[in-house]
């Protein structure tokens, strides 16, 4: 390395230094030519230098772009992609999974709330959730009945249609029935419609 005549050297942290008619030589810096690239930190080691490469390229002079996506990074089949040259990755996950890799099961998919309840998370990380039940429902997942379905004992007779109102039935009946439960056959002649003696 030295050319010129060398009067005697003073090792220093490591290094030698060499006197030489006066001048004081450093060894060359070995990253003095910005070796690493895109982005990569220049690491002297002796004489030599290693690159510490910035997130998603590697490599002796991190010219290699690595895809975050391999191997993937996504939990439960989610499918990885990458926006850009960055380490950052999106997670697109298959129904019932979510969070930034598909790690949580999602407890409102498929919707556990029965009788028409819409589900909702209490937790920020969507790992549980409570059913808003309609007026009628109660219970965990909305399946108990707060009030007793009045037409479930069907109680209209005689093929007549049960409605139920305010919690009470009504029941359309059939032509020929009526009363409250169309229990009573209509009689034609009971109104004796028949006028001037004439029998029905």
């Amino acid at each position: 390395m030295c050319t010129k005549f060398c009067l005697y050297v003073i090792c220093l942290m490591g290094f030698a230094i060499l006197r030489v008619k006066g001048e004081t030589i450093w060894p060359p810096d070995p990253c003095s030519g910005a070796p690493c690239m895109n982005g990569g930190l220049c690491v002297i080691v002796g004489t030599e230098y290693i690159c510490v490469c910035s997130p998603g390229w590697s490599g002796p002079r991190c010219s290699r772009f690595v895809d975050p996506c391999i191997p993937n990074p996504c939990m439960n089949d989610g499918r990885c992609h990458n926006p850009g040259q960055e380490k950052e990755v999106i997670c697109k996950c298959r129904p019932t999974w979510i969070g930034r890799r598909c790690e949580t099961k999602d407890v409102c998919s498929p919707n556990p709330c029965q009788n028409k309840g819409a589900c909702e998370y209490l937790a920020s990380d969507r790992s549980e959730f409570r059913c808003l039940c309609g007026w009628r429902y109660s219970g965990q997942t909305c399946s108990l009945n707060r009030l007793p379905d009045v037409c479930l004992s069907k109680p209209c007779k005689h093929r007549g249609r049960c409605i139920e109102r305010d919690s009470k039935f009504k029941c359309l009946c059939k032509k020929g029935r009526t009363g409250k439960r169309c229990e009573k056959k209509i009689k034609k002649c009971a109104d004796n419609p028949c006028q001037n003696n004439g029998k029905c």
